[in-house]
């Protein structure tokens, strides 16, 4: 009887089923092995040794291993199966038949691989025998090893083949993939509000080329019908965008990243919109869930009139800065709700600093001229030392007018006591300045506070005031 049929002979990666001429005891803890190549990437489906069996029967294992670079067995199990011994020849009464075991198609990378064979059950190694052909070996692409520790190490049996057959076949090549047309998700999507609309950015689980198709005007919805047992039901819900427009993604070709720059949007205009798109130029059968959008008026950005912007962003001032802290310019008429800021001590004091906080109309020549704003007050704590420390103060605060220049000043409320000011030179500290005085490289110094306080306020020695972000944020109600 034939060990395999039809064509599946041809795809014989290793086997020899010629003679015997030797046999080997095996048993639980004795185990053989068999070694052949695979040229190509190839799956397994048969495998096979000549054996005979003496009852009672015990389960056979066929497991497949690595081998190392002088080709004997290692590693872990890459695949293993087992059945129970049944219509196996009888030792000494029939002649061997091949023992073969199906392996549902395990892939393997090519490479040399070993087949193993062993025993469940009792520890009596008589009760089955493998089969073999020595002197010399007929097989020349493999080595037959054996193992009395079951499978822990190995011995290599010279010049000798092991019965064997190993079947399988090479996979076709995967078939060029088709044009990648199909759903599609939306796995992020972020929106920033800007002074004058939002920008979207949506992020979708494969590329493509998104529109953002847009209306003001609330979708309309109504129910298609459908037959079902003859008789028309209302089912399907449509949703529908009258008078739109579709804004394109800035980004060029299919993407997974798309943004969208909405820009003109008015302040308190709701718009409704849904993502469609398009993968190599044809239509992609997905689209998004409806979104929609109240757009509010953004807070303003004030930056700061002082140089460098690179952060963190200090700005020159002391109490007897005239010109400001800093200057905007509202593009429409606001009130001021909350403004945020950073400062820190230039060195390490003693006492804690109080400070004001005033806002005032500004000349053309960048000069304060009329407070418009109480002076609002927080505190600089001198325990956190020379680290920046951040404060959101509410305001309370009229409605400023568009196109008027404003500007907001800050100034500490210490006085320079006497006892503990000294002027500080170019040189170092002295109680008195020179004659006369130089604003240029003498300038008095407050211990109290911990500040520079110049009369100078352009004097580049003077860094109290900034933000780590370069900008100081106003908060204001339309």
């Amino acid at each position: 009887m034939p060990l395999v049929y039809s064509a599946e002979k041809v795809n014989a990666f290793g086997e020899y089923l010629g003679d015997f001429n030797t046999e080997y005891s095996i048993g639980r803890a004795t185990w053989y092995a068999q070694t052949f190549p695979l040229p190509n990437l190839a799956r397994l489906f048969r495998t096979a040794f000549l054996t005979c069996v003496t009852p009672p029967l015990d389960k056979w294992q066929f497991r497949i291993r690595n081998t190392d670079a002088a080709g004997k067995p290692t590693g872990a199990d890459l695949h293993m199966n087992e059945r129970v011994s049944t219509n196996d020849p009888v030792c000494g009464f029939a002649r061997p038949k091949y023992n073969t075991m199906d392996f549902y198609f395990p892939q393997f990378a090519a490479g040399q691989y070993a087949l193993i064979l062993s025993r469940t059950g009792s520890p009596d190694q008589t009760r089955a025998k493998i089969h073999a052909f020595t002197n010399p070996a007929p097989y020349t692409q493999g080595k037959a090893w054996r193992s009395t520790d079951s499978g822990v190490t190995w011995t290599e049996i010279t010049n000798t083949t092991l019965n064997f057959a190993v079947y399988g076949y090479v996979p076709p090549p995967d078939p060029p993939p088709g044009d990648d047309i199909g759903n599609w998700y939306i796995t992020d999507h972020q929106q920033t509000l800007t002074m004058t609309g939002y920008d979207i950015v949506v992020t979708t689980d494969r590329p493509l080329h998104m529109y953002l198709r847009w209306t003001t005007i609330e979708p309309q919805q109504h129910m298609h019908s459908a037959d079902r047992r003859g008789a028309p039901v209302q089912k399907y819900l449509d949703q529908c965008f009258v008078a739109y427009s579709d804004l394109e993604q800035n980004e060029d070709g299919d993407t997974t990243t798309h943004t969208f720059i909405c820009d003109p949007w008015p302040s308190c205009e709701t718009r409704y919109w849904y993502y469609w798109g398009t993968r190599l130029l044809q239509l992609m059968p997905s689209a998004s869930p409806i979104f929609t959008k109240h757009r509010m008026e953004p807070p303003i950005q004030l930056v700061c009139k002082s140089t460098p912007m690179s952060p963190p962003q200090d700005s020159q001032h002391s109490r007897c800065c005239e010109d400001g802290f800093v200057q905007f310019k509202p593009g429409g008429n606001i009130t001021p709700t909350q403004i945020k800021l950073s400062a820190r001590f230039e060195r390490v004091a003693t006492q804690p600093l109080y400070i004001a906080l005033t806002l005032w109309t500004t000349l053309p020549d960048g000069k304060k001229a009329t407070q418009v704003m109480t002076a609002h007050y927080f505190t600089l704590d001198h325990t956190k030392r020379t680290a920046w420390q951040y404060f959101a103060i509410n305001l309370t605060c009229p409605t400023l007018t568009a196109g008027t220049n404003y500007t907001f000043r800050v100034m500490s409320l210490h006085l320079p006591l006497r006892n503990i000011s000294v002027w500080r030179t170019m040189t170092g500290d002295s109680n008195t300045c020179p004659s006369p005085p130089s604003y240029d490289v003498c300038w008095r110094y407050d211990y109290w506070d911990g500040l520079y306080l110049p009369c100078k306020p352009t004097n580049p020695a003077i860094r109290t005031w900034g933000t780590t972000a370069g900008y100081y944020e106003l908060t204001a109600a339309v």
